[in-house]
């Protein structure tokens, strides 16, 4: 069973489906996972639901909330995917149900956008896409203000949301649809927007249980990693005269997350090719958007509110990967009175030098998502360009 109590790593929780809440003695465990360029997925784990009852649950909407204190508060809008109800005759009958467990795997509103298109789209940008697509499901949108225009894309046999991706990866940027909000954004300046921010401690600094305590970091540090491995690119273009030439990250000043220059081991020659030079410079770009030579795979307490594209500050160390550190991939994981999160983090330097946090607009609270007509979709209109 889910329970709150006084101890401040025990989260505030609101689930409901059909917009009626859950018996939360019913609920063994709630995981919420928040992915770069993916939808986000709830997974309920439910006890001794009554076998006329499970299939009901099947595209049931679902309403997800926790909070863990001022500032700290996570949000999750979506459906029921599909159901998974266990049944073991070997096993005693949990609540009157012979079926002792069931799983609600659960999407985030992002789902609507899937469903195969055919589209020709000219003289577009990633703004103008993701303008046309949130007015069409009715989110919220913050967007890079690129001014980068791509003449023709073509969008064959593929959702709205695997087209986004694929243009947004292609061309360096990520994606996320929480709740009924779009954010689209380049990672190299997480720092300045901080969708999230969150204090990391090690337990070495001998401070009170407190949500951001770091129960485990692990760390795969290298410039040649299991993630990847640090590279200059060279890329095939066309310059102003219709002419082919080569032209490389080195040529036009290699990018970082921090600003600070990090050694490159290898060059890579990169097969696609580009139609001009600005072109080649945002594909060479995405790339280099894609390998951090500084991995980490860190558990915290109670660690509601940080999202993917957030940022972290690491202490307690006193090493130089104290610091900040960029957000990948979230795990929520809420079981009893207990509530734990795993963070995928990333970072591109090992030094302690200071450095100059890009103008970026900070990140706003979304508008409150609603559930109208049978679709989750924003309770206003926001778009919202940032340099």
């Amino acid at each position: 069973m889910i329970i709150s109590s006084g101890n401040p790593l025990s989260p505030k929780t609101y689930i409901a489906l059909h917009a009626v809440e859950v018996d939360y003695h019913s609920i063994q465990q709630v995981t919420i996972d928040l992915c770069i360029n993916k939808h986000d997925m709830v997974v309920l784990k439910l006890a001794g639901i009554p076998a006329n009852y499970i299939t009901d649950y099947i595209d049931a909407p679902v309403r997800v909330t926790l909070s863990s204190g001022p500032g700290r508060y996570q949000d999750f809008c979506g459906r029921v995917l599909y159901v998974e109800p266990e049944s073991d005759s070997r096993a005693p009958i949990v609540n009157k149900s012979p079926f002792q467990t069931v799983r609600l795997v659960c999407f985030g509103a992002s789902m609507s956008m899937m469903g195969a298109k055919s589209k020709l789209w000219e003289n577009v940008s990633i703004k103008s896409i993701a303008e046309q697509l949130c007015d069409t499901y009715r989110f919220s949108l913050d967007v890079i203000d690129d001014n980068f225009v791509l003449p023709r894309l073509m969008q064959k046999g593929e959702s709205d949301w695997a087209f986004l991706v694929r243009i947004c990866e292609k061309y360096g940027y990520s994606v996320t649809v929480h709740g009924t909000h779009m954010h689209i954004w380049d990672p190299f300046k997480a720092i300045g927007r901080r969708p999230s921010y969150e204090e990391l401690t090690s337990v070495s600094s001998n401070v009170a249980a407190a949500p951001g305590n770091i129960l485990s970091f692990k760390g795969t540090f290298g410039y040649v990693t299991p993630q990847g491995y640090s590279t200059n690119y060279e890329i095939s273009s066309l310059d102003s005269d219709g002419l082919s030439h080569s032209v490389s990250s080195t040529s036009f000043g290699a990018e970082s997350w921090s600003g600070i220059d990090h050694p490159s081991k290898f060059n890579n020659i990169v097969v696609e090719a580009a139609q001009t030079v600005e072109e080649a410079a945002k594909i060479i770009g995405a790339k280099e958007r894609r390998t951090f030579p500084f991995n980490a795979s860190v558990e915290i307490s109670a660690g509601s509110g940080i999202v993917p594209g957030g940022v972290v500050k690491v202490t307690g160390y006193n090493s130089h990967f104290d610091g900040l550190w960029y957000v990948r991939d979230v795990k929520h994981t809420i079981g009893g009175s207990s509530y734990f999160t795993k963070l995928e983090i990333s970072r591109d330097f090992n030094t302690s030098e200071s450095f100059v946090i890009p103008p970026t607009q900070l990140a706003q609270a979304a508008p409150e998502p609603s559930f109208v007509a049978g679709e989750w979709r924003a309770s206003s209109e926001r778009v919202n360009a940032y340099v």
